[in-house]
């Protein structure tokens, strides 16, 4: 037999009037709370009825009569659970505040406030997992909890990391929620197992050089201008001439590509400023730049189609032809960064020239190199090293 409690609305405890107290006068003896929802357990579901037929709070009273009624439709098998989802509720299913959730990531994403690439993700994880969910479909959002999200969270397949990016965007949504007092606070969130992070390496200045030699001359520039500027791949092929300040020999940094659509800002970005680059690095946009050529606004243009480079056209080209295992972003930014760090730069200038805001933002780019790394052991404390057997004949 199908059976249903009245539950407080605020601090979901059972609630009972005590004896003789008239039904419009009861509140919750937990903790005082008026207003009133049905938990109903109906045909292996659970149900929560928050509203009467005019979208009021549930008193305990008219609880107390819908309960009646929905008791006796049920003996009479005339029982329909939607007739009993008011606007307000149906409007809080998990499925219909996650369709308004996309809609303000798809406008942040026209104002340029988040990449095209993030929004990508969000609309994978909406369509293959958040909007099939048997545990989060169909449930008012105050009600989903740490046993639904753990449910959830245990159905999903994949790597300890691509299983966290879907939880971490799920924990996007109902931090909006509750910024739209959807929610009265976060739900406990079940414990996400963290993914093992890959081992990174850096080049040196003369294993980049060796590499550059291994790629096809008419692709060679636009690689090796990464590695001089210390530029995420995206961001090269993005360089603009109007970019450029021929008179300071500095460039403005402030474009990217992201699912193939050009960003006006990189990772990151908080602020724009001219940045001078080395020698090389500006007879690389010399060789390139071609002012007099306005069907061609980048700096790098592609020798094959005439047009800005891809950036996934020269991670290919890295992957065919290099021989050290570094991708191209450890053998660009990351090494640069590196270099620097090594070198014994600065750190508010290491921070100026890769354009970090945060000292911190530098650690994951650093990659001791093993020459380097050996030489500090070798070195520790400046002291003479003494043999075993020295030192007992001592």
């Amino acid at each position: 037999m199908d059976r249903g409690t009245i539950t407080c609305a605020a601090c979901r405890q059972k609630v009972l009037p005590k004896p003789g107290q008239k039904l419009d006068a009861v509140v919750c003896q937990h903790c005082g709370h008026p207003h009133m929802y049905i938990r109903l357990k109906y045909r292996g579901s659970r149900l929560y009825i928050r509203a009467d037929k005019h979208d009021r709070p549930h008193t305990y009273a008219s609880a107390a009569e819908e309960l009646i009624t929905i008791s006796r439709q049920i003996s009479d098998r005339l029982f329909d659970p939607k007739e009993r989802e008011s606007g307000a509720v149906k409007r809080r299913q998990f499925e219909n505040m996650l369709d308004a959730w996309m809609e303000r990531k798809e406008k942040e994403e026209e104002a340029d406030k988040i990449a095209p690439s993030t929004l990508g993700n969000y609309r994978t994880y909406h369509r293959l997992y958040w909007s099939l969910s048997e545990h989060l479909v169909g449930r008012d959002v105050r009600d989903i909890g740490l046993e639904q999200l753990q449910d959830f969270y245990d159905s999903v397949p994949g790597s300890v990391h691509y299983r966290k990016n879907i939880m971490d965007g799920l924990h996007a949504v109902f931090g909006w929620l509750l910024k739209k007092a959807e929610i009265g606070k976060m739900p406990e969130w079940p414990e996400i197992e963290q993914p093992m992070g890959s081992a990174r390496i850096a080049l040196t200045i003369e294993e980049q050089a060796a590499e550059l030699a291994r790629i096809p001359e008419e692709h060679r520039d636009i690689i090796e201008f990464a590695m001089e500027a210390g530029l995420r791949p995206a961001e090269s092929c993005a360089l603009m001439k109007m970019d450029i300040n021929p008179a300071r020999r500095a460039v403005l940094f402030r474009r990217t590509y992201s699912e193939g659509k050009l960003r006006r800002r990189t990772k990151n970005q908080r602020r724009e400023y001219w940045l001078v680059v080395s020698d090389r690095a500006w007879e690389l946009i010399e060789r390139n730049m071609r002012p007099g050529d306005p069907e061609r606004p980048f700096v790098f243009t592609n020798p094959a189609t005439g047009r800005g480079y891809k950036y996934k056209f020269i991670y290919r080209v890295w992957k065919q032809y290099s021989a050290t295992g570094a991708d191209l972003s450890e053998a660009t930014r990351h090494s640069f960064i590196t270099q620097l760090v090594e070198d014994g730069t600065p750190k508010d200038q290491t921070m100026y020239v890769s354009r970090h805001v945060d000292e911190r933002s530098i650690r994951p780019y650093y990659h001791p190199t093993d020459d380097r790394t050996r030489d500090v052991l070798n070195r520790r404390g400046s002291r003479k090293v003494i043999s075993i057997g020295e030192h007992k004949k001592s």
